[in-house]
């Protein structure tokens, strides 16, 4: 009987055990493949004047609410490829991934060097 009870005991927490690794697992590969965002949904409107370049896009009240990390490599980013936010109004959610972004904005060389 007592072997029994150490026996239901060990498979819950193998079992339990298993069900947590899986449920990490999962909830990571979705958050990096922008699939889970956690946190508000921010709309970004972007006007002719001024133009959203690397330099002006902390200017941006709605992106200064996005995760700093992420809207940091989007800044890189787009100064590396001499790049601009084309016109137009977005939505990215607070916790997207700088690749995710990379899928929601639309991009155009920059006119003003």
């Amino acid at each position: 009987m007592r072997k029994k009870v150490v026996i239901i005991i060990v498979a819950i927490i193998i079992i339990l055990t298993i069900a947590i690794i899986i449920n990490f697992i999962s909830n990571n590969s979705l958050r990096k493949n922008g699939l889970v965002g956690i946190g508000k949904t921010l709309t970004i409107n972007i006007t002719k004047k001024p133009v959203i370049n690397h330099a002006s896009l902390k200017n941006v009240i709605a992106i200064d609410l996005w995760d700093r990390s992420e809207r940091n490599k989007l800044e890189k980013y787009m100064k590396n490829n001499n790049l601009q936010i084309k016109t137009g109004t977005y939505q990215i959610n607070q916790g997207t991934t700088f690749e995710k972004s990379l899928e929601i904005f639309i991009f155009e060389k920059n006119t003003n060097h």
